[in-house]
C-alpha cells in the first residue's frame, strides 16, 4: 500500500478512536465538575469577598484534609513537606515522645503510651486528650498534623496540655524528645543483670510475656521469650496484650500462626481491595499448653487480631474489656507529584468467625466490634493507673540504664517491689491453674 494511503488510515483510526473516546470523557468531565463545582464557586466567593488575601495552596490543602477528615480518622494526606519525613519512619526511623493517638468523639486522644518512651516515663495515660500543644489548640488539628507538632528531633522539648482520663483536670507536661526504639517483648520482671524473667508462678510453672508491640521484630522476640520458659518447663502460658496499640498486619499473622496449626488467623475486605484471607499452618507451631490472653479498652489493630484468632479457635481464654475496635487497613498511595501522598483507609480486618473489628457506626449499632472477651473484668482507672505506675517502676529498675531510666546498684534492683497482680492478671492465673490440675500436671 502507499505510504499516502497508510497516512489516511493512519488518520482515519485515530479520528475513529477520537470519537468513541471523546463522549466518556466529556461525560468524566461533567460528572467531576457536577461533583465539585460548589467547591469551585466558594472558592471565587472566598477571593472575591474574604477581607484578606488568601493563597490558594492553602485553600487546597484545607479542602483536601477536610474529604479525608470525613471519610474516618485514618485517612489523611501527607504534603510534600511531611513525605520524606514519613517515609523515614516507616523505615523504622523513629523520634518524638513515643505515643499512640487517635480520634475520639472529635478530640485528639492518646490511645496508649508506648513502653519505655519519654511519654511513657512522663506518666501520660491512655484516654488523655490533649487540647494543647506548646501553647497553642489542638483543637482543630488532623492526627497528621498533631503527630507532626509533637514529634521532634532527639533533644527538643514539647510541652502537652492533657485533659486527663483520670479526673478530667487539665495538666500541662513537658518532655524531651528522643530517638524511639519500638519494644516488642515483655517479661514478668527485671532479673538484677536488667533481662527480663517470663516466668509468673514458678511453682505452677506458668509463664508471662507481654507484647508492647507488633514490628518486625516481635516475632524473633518471642520465639526467644518462648524458648527461654520452654527451657524451665512452661506448663501454661499468659500472654499479655493489653495497653498494646498494635503495628504490622504481618507481625500480627506471623504470631498468631505461632499458637495455631490451622484456620483463618484474619480476613482483610474492602470494596476495591480483593479479600485475603491468612490462614496459620502447622510448621513452626510452639506446643499445645493450656494459655490466656488479656485485653483491655485499649488493645488495638494487630493486637486485637491475634486476642481475636486465639479467642475464636478456642486456642486461649480471652479476659478483660472489649478492645479498642481499631480494625482498618490503611494503604499509602502516592500522587501523581511523586511528592505527595494519601494514607486512605482500603480495607476491614474480619475476624475468624466473621465478625468485624472495626468500630463502624453500622457495627456500633449492632454492637459487634472488636473483640469481647470471654471473661469480661472491667478496671476502674485507678487500678489502670496502678499497672502502668507498675510496668514504668518494673522499666526504671534496672542496671545500664539511660536518661530516662537511671542506672541502680545490683543491691537495689534485687530489692525492686513485685509487679502489680490486678484482676485481669489474677483471674488468668486462676483460670490457669485449674485447667492445669484438671490436666494433673506436675506443680
Amino acid at each position: 500500500m502507499p505510504k499516502r494511503n497508510v497516512a489516511w488510515v493512519l488518520v482515519i483510526l485515530v479520528i475513529g478512536l477520537l470519537t468513541w473516546q471523546l463522549p466518556q470523557t466529556v461525560a468524566r468531565r461533567d460528572a467531576v465538575y457536577q461533583a465539585f463545582s460548589t467547591l469551585v464557586d466558594i472558592r471565587a466567593q472566598i477571593h472575591r469577598r474574604y477581607v484578606e488575601e488568601v493563597d490558594d495552596e492553602e485553600l487546597v490543602r484545607g479542602a483536601i484534609d477536610g474529604m479525608l477528615r470525613r471519610l474516618d480518622p485514618f485517612s489523611t494526606y501527607i504534603p510534600p513537606d511531611e513525605y520524606g519525613d514519613f517515609q523515614e519512619r516507616t523505615n523504622g526511623e523513629l523520634h518524638g515522645v513515643g505515643i499512640e493517638i487517635h480520634m475520639m468523639n472529635g478530640e485528639l486522644t492518646v490511645t496508649s503510651p508506648i513502653d519505655e518512651t519519654p511519654a511513657f516515663y512522663a506518666g501520660v495515660m491512655p484516654g488523655d486528650v490533649i487540647t494543647e500543644i506548646d501553647g497553642e489548640s489542638a483543637e482543630k488539628l488532623s492526627i497528621s498534623e498533631a503527630a507532626k507538632r509533637i514529634k521532634g528531633q532527639p533533644g527538643t522539648k514539647v510541652t502537652l496540655t492533657l485533659r486527663r482520663a483520670a479526673n478530667n483536670k487539665k495538666e500541662q507536661v513537658t518532655i524531651t524528645r528522643q530517638a524511639i526504639n519500638l519494644p516488642a517483648v515483655k517479661g514478668w520482671s527485671r532479673k538484677v543483670d536488667g533481662s527480663w524473667d517470663y516466668m509468673i508462678d514458678r511453682e505452677e510453672r506458668i509463664g508471662y510475656v507481654r507484647l508492647a508491640s507488633f514490628v518486625p521484630n516481635t516475632l524473633r522476640q518471642l520465639d526467644e521469650a518462648v524458648e527461654q520458659l520452654q527451657s524451665e518447663s512452661m506448663q501454661a502460658l499468659i500472654l499479655d496484650l493489653r495497653f498494646n496499640p498494635g503495628g504490622l498486619l504481618s507481625s500480627a499473622v506471623d504470631v498468631g500462626d505461632r499458637f495455631l496449626t490451622e484456620g483463618a488467623i484474619v480476613e482483610t475486605r474492602g470494596r476495591w481491595q480483593r479479600s485475603e484471607k491468612h490462614v496459620a499452618k502447622a510448621e513452626g507451631t510452639y506446643r499445645n499448653f493450656p494459655m490466656v490472653v488479656l485485653v483491655n479498652r485499649v488493645t488495638a489493630s494487630a493486637a486485637e487480631i491475634v486476642a481475636g484468632a486465639l479467642g475464636d479457635h478456642q486456642r486461649a481464654l480471652v479476659i478483660g474489656e472489649r478492645t479498642l475496635g481499631k480494625g482498618s487497613v490503611q494503604n499509602v498511595i502516592e500522587l501523581e507529584d511523586h511528592d505527595s501522598a494519601i494514607k486512605l483507609t482500603t480495607a476491614y480486618y474480619y475476624l475468624p468467625n466473621g465478625e468485624l473489628i472495626h468500630r463502624t457506626p453500622a457495627a456500633e449499632k449492632s454492637g459487634k466490634w472488636g473483640v469481647e472477651p470471654l471473661v469480661e473484668i472491667h478496671l476502674t482507672d485507678e487500678e489502670t493507673i496502678e499497672i502502668l505506675d507498675s510496668r514504668r517502676e518494673s522499666s526504671v529498675l534496672r542496671t545500664g540504664g539511660n536518661a530516662s531510666s537511671p542506672a541502680l546498684s545490683d543491691d537495689a534492683a534485687a530489692d525492686r517491689p513485685s509487679p502489680v497482680i490486678d484482676r485481669h492478671l489474677r483471674q488468668g492465673l486462676i483460670q490457669l491453674r485449674v485447667k492445669l490440675h484438671e490436666q494433673g500436671s506436675p506443680a
